[in-house]
């Protein structure tokens, strides 16, 4: 009688759905765009480590601030394999996050990348940020546009 070998790989990770880092991080660039109805607009620029490693650097840029910019953080990942994958973040931002001890965390799977980059984009830290931005934006909106009625007038 012959003996059933079972499935020894997990089911959980092995799918065919996976999506890489940067199409995850595309994704919620564009959602932020959206959601800021242009208020924000989100950069994110490529580069090569000195390691050889490819690196995206996600910047949010205020248009109406005269195109300000402010590095949120970055993503890499070696060259020919996008996971596992590093979040990058500012020295010394971040500390909320109970992870971010480091200022590299490691996510070796897409599951564990989406959580980690749900952590950040949902931080006291980028909050603060994005609504500072989108106050300063509004108050010089507000001075453009009672200074475009009083020309009026």
């Amino acid at each position: 009688m012959a003996q059933r070998i079972p499935n020894l790989w997990s089911e959980k990770d092995v799918r065919v759905e996976v999506l890489s880092p940067i199409a995850i991080l595309e994704t919620q660039a564009t959602n932020l765009e959206q959601m800021t109805k242009g208020l924000i607009e989100t950069e994110i620029t490529v580069v090569t480590s000195d390691k050889g490693e490819t690196v995206y650097q996600l910047d949010i840029v205020a248009p109406v601030l005269g195109d300000y910019r402010h590095r949120l953080f970055s993503i890499s990942h070696q060259k020919d394999m996008v996971y596992p994958v590093k979040l990058i973040l500012p020295a010394g931002q971040f500390s909320e996050l109970l992870w971010s001890y480091t200022t590299k965390a490691t996510a070796g799977t897409e599951a564990i990348f989406l959580e980690r980059l749900g952590d950040v984009l949902t931080s006291n830290t980028v909050n603060a940020v994005i609504q500072s931005i989108i106050a300063r934006s509004n108050e010089v909106q507000a001075i453009r546009r009672e200074a475009a009625t009083e020309a009026v007038a």
